[in-house]
């Protein structure tokens, strides 16, 4: 799990950081994403950009409109075709967002590093508006009585 061990703390000052040091290795890749996020008044936010690296556990994306530190993310990465005779690939993943940065001054993005709690590999379309499922943790259903003397 991604957020084994890790601490996210929110200073003062807005910005948040991981109490442990990377346990994945990151790789440099710039790859077309969409994120969605609800805002400090509620309201469902939608952005686009691209990564800089991610890991297995993590992402770093560069975007003109980000979330802020402690908001809870979802991200669809959209993955290069390796040959014809394969499906487009995505990486859809829930999570974290740990730090936000303005990038040099001459440039109109931003970047934010988010952690992830979960994450898959799909090669099924699923839109980024899923506003019902918006980025939040998986709930695992209490269990039956029956269930449990079975």
């Amino acid at each position: 799990m991604c957020l084994q061990g890790v601490k996210l703390r929110v200073p003062s000052d807005g910005t948040a950081w991981g109490e442990k040091r990377r346990r994945a290795n990151r790789y440099l890749l710039q790859l077309p994403v969409v994120f969605s996020w609800k805002d400090a008044h509620g309201l469902l936010r939608q952005g686009q950009g691209q990564t800089r690296d991610l890991s297995p556990c993590s992402e770093y994306v560069v975007a003109a409109e980000t979330p802020e530190p402690g908001d809870l993310v979802r991200l669809e990465i959209f993955l290069p075709r390796i040959t014809a005779a394969v499906r487009e690939l995505r990486i859809l993943a829930d999570g974290a967002v740990i730090r936000v940065e303005d990038l040099p001054p001459a440039s109109t993005t931003r970047g934010f590093a988010v952690v992830n709690y979960k994450s898959i590999l799909s090669d099924h379309l699923v839109p980024i508006s899923m506003k019902a499922e918006w980025a939040r943790p998986a709930r695992i259903p209490p269990r039956r009585q029956e269930d449990v003397s079975a």
